[in-house]
């Protein structure tokens, strides 16, 4: 697996969202507690994943296990990013075909 990166052709979109760590008995700003975050908000990624496997049939039986992780990514429960135990990540995905190939093929 590599990391994703913005396509070239995607119109992403990123919102400048502005925090604080809160006083829990006054409900105010705690000490000097206010930080920016900017976080993807829209955006089209592309990736690669690679399987190894001695043959061809040995590949297909993980057909099922991606199967099963694509479902759980486009319901929302697989996080990407650095933010994601911040409250950030947490999205749906939605995939394009995939293109298999053989190792050494364009």
């Amino acid at each position: 697996i590599r990391d994703a990166y913005l396509t070239d052709s995607s119109e992403w979109k990123a919102a400048w969202i502005q925090q604080h760590a809160e006083d829990e008995f006054t409900a105010g700003v705690y000490g000097g507690g206010k930080f920016d975050r900017v976080a993807l908000v829209q955006g089209e990624f592309e990736w690669k994943m690679v399987i190894e496997a001695p043959t061809a049939l040995e590949a297909e039986q993980f057909h099922h296990l991606l199967q099963l992780v694509k479902a759980y990514a486009q319901q929302g429960h697989l996080a990407i990013g650095g933010g994601q135990w911040r409250g950030f990540g947490w999205v749906g995905w939605t995939f394009a075909e995939p293109k298999l190939c053989q190792a050494g093929d364009r």
